[in-house]
């Protein structure tokens, strides 16, 4: 199985992983936008969320960007810490949405991490439209709990 796995981040590469992480948080945070505007904290949050993860994806796309896979862990690791913090504070149940994004953030994190001595963004391209397909996917089949969990 490691060897499986290993493979895995050899074909795909680290760097295009965490864009492909990206571009499903992304999508997801920019759903959320909408159905939370009433609560313009929150709303303001997860388009934040959204257009942060939309430009480190772009800056992963260039290699010559040094600092960006340090900006890509920075921005999943704020993502994963914030986000038991907010259901806390708010006293919201936990749903499927956000722990299905979370583990895609997660993955994101790790491949952020292996992403510094990565140059290869040639599959970048269908790493994020496999980001927005995921994003989708959940919304789709997750997004229905979340959306019934907080009364949108």
């Amino acid at each position: 199985m490691e060897e499986r796995q290993e493979s895995l981040w050899q074909a795909l590469g680290p760097r295009t992983i965490a864009i492909g992480a990206l571009a499903t948080s992304a999508v997801v945070h920019s759903a959320l936008v909408f159905e939370h505007s009433g609560e313009l904290l929150l709303a303001g949050s997860f388009a934040a969320a959204a257009i942060a993860a939309a430009v480190v994806a772009f800056a992963l796309t260039h290699v010559e960007v040094g600092i960006a896979p340090l900006a890509a862990a920075a921005l999943f690791g704020s993502l994963l810490l914030t986000y038991p913090v907010v259901y806390a504070v708010r006293g919201d149940p936990v749903d499927a949405l956000g722990v299905a994004t979370k583990l895609v953030e997660a993955v994101g994190l790790l491949a952020a991490f292996r992403a510094r001595n990565d140059r290869d963004v040639s599959l970048a391209p269908v790493t994020a439209i496999a980001g927005f397909l995921l994003a989708f996917l959940l919304l789709s089949v997750a997004g229905e709990s979340h959306t019934h969990t907080h009364g949108g």
